[in-house]
């Protein structure tokens, strides 16, 4: 018993002492992220929105608007969106409000015109679109999203002095006075300052098709999807991992809250778990192995956590392991989101951050169980991994 305690110590913190160092680099890599604010004037790339859309009748309308309505050179926007099979409204609404407008040129599409699909339909979707592009600059957003004025502006601002093959920008959640929301808008702003970091460090790991900027040059030259255009999920994160490869130092992070969109939280438990079941579907098939041994590690501290509360109610000492790994995930983890949430204006959901805690370690050893399902929901859809 005591080699098997022993073992146990020994190996809770390890995991422990990895993991902190892991947040305290993510936090050191976020910090170290230029706030990049441009007073550009003078643009001269044009620029091809992609929009992939299902069943957003509800807001499609409110993202088009903040299209129009951007501080920016129409005559260099298009617009392109996809409507993938919607059940609803969606393409007319869109329809109808794009005709009506005179400033932007725009292609509305749909996705039942690109033949048969049966996996990865916002693949196939912007894969579509970009048959269709006229612009240098590829941007892909979602249809719930909402834009600042000024978004468009900044972004290829920053496209036109670094000549970056790929720019990755921040997206964060609407959210009301309920715990879930806000639990689901504070562990969001975790995933995109880890984003930022990353990529400052030069390790490409994590970005989001919601607010998402790519030559249509490096599209082409990387083969777009291809070698992984089956797989549900992954039309931002495989993309990034190959530009990456193909284009060493090309990548960056605006860190911007101009450049920011806004999106909607999950409104149910089973609709949160299933996006993150689609989000760890992917896990299994990144060609760089450090993000899969980033991803071990961080799912075995959690499960150790777990492990050594509920064993301890039989071997009382691992109480006190139990203690020091929590103690030391909510440290680190504080620390970390204390500084994003605050660059995101949204310092007021760390006053759940300890509660937000225990959620996050269930959260995370469940969907990390669920994820070996061969199936998950998505929008009316069920998707195969």
């Amino acid at each position: 018993m005591e080699i098997l305690f022993l073992i146990i110590f020994i190996g809770s913190l390890l995991l422990a002492f990895l993991y902190a160092c892991l947040m305290i680099y993510y936090l050191i890599g976020f910090n170290q992220l230029p706030e990049v604010d441009y007073s550009h004037n003078s643009f001269s790339t044009k620029v091809s929105i992609i929009i992939p859309a299902r069943n957003e009748e509800k807001n499609i309308e409110h993202l088009l608007q903040d299209i129009i309505e951007q501080n920016f050179l129409s005559d260099l926007i298009e617009i392109i969106l996809v409507d993938d099979h919607s059940e609803d409204e969606t393409y007319q609404v869109a329809d109808r409000f794009l005709q009506q407008q005179t400033k932007i040129k725009f292609q509305l599409l749909k996705l039942s015109d690109a033949g048969k699909i049966e996996q990865a339909y916002k693949k196939k979707a912007i894969d579509f679109a970009m048959q269709k592009t006229t612009g240098k600059l590829i941007i892909t957003t979602d249809a719930d999203c909402r834009l600042h004025k000024n978004w468009l502006r900044n972004i290829v601002s920053h496209y036109e002095k670094t000549n970056h093959k790929m720019i990755a920008a921040p997206v964060k959640y609407y959210y009301d006075d309920s715990f879930f929301q806000q639990f689901q808008a504070l562990d969001f702003i975790g995933l995109m300052g880890i984003t930022g970091a990353s990529i400052k460090k030069g390790f490409y790991n994590m970005c989001n098709g919601a607010n998402l900027c790519y030559e249509k040059e490096a599209f082409i030259a990387v083969n777009g999807f291809k070698g992984n255009d089956n797989i549900s999920s992954g039309d931002d994160m495989f993309l990034m991992h190959k530009i990456a490869e193909r284009f060493p130092n090309q990548i960056s992070f605006l860190k911007n809250n101009e450049v920011c969109v806004a999106t909607h939280p999950k409104e149910s438990v089973k609709e949160f778990l299933h996006q993150r079941l689609r989000w760890t579907s992917k896990s299994t098939s990144y060609s760089d192995k450090r993000i899969t041994a980033i991803l071990v590690m961080a799912y075995l501290f959690n499960v150790s956590i777990v492990f050594n509360l509920f064993v301890a109610i039989v071997f009382h000492p691992l109480i006190y392991i139990f203690c020091i790994q929590f103690i030391s995930k909510c440290i680190v983890e504080y620390l970390f989101l204390k500084a994003t949430s605050k660059y995101f204006n949204q310092s007021e959901l760390m006053k759940i951050f300890i509660p937000a805690q225990f959620v996050h370690i269930v959260y995370i050893v469940s969907v990390g169980l669920l994820g070996q399902l061969k199936t998950f929901d998505w929008k009316g859809r069920t998707m195969k991994k």
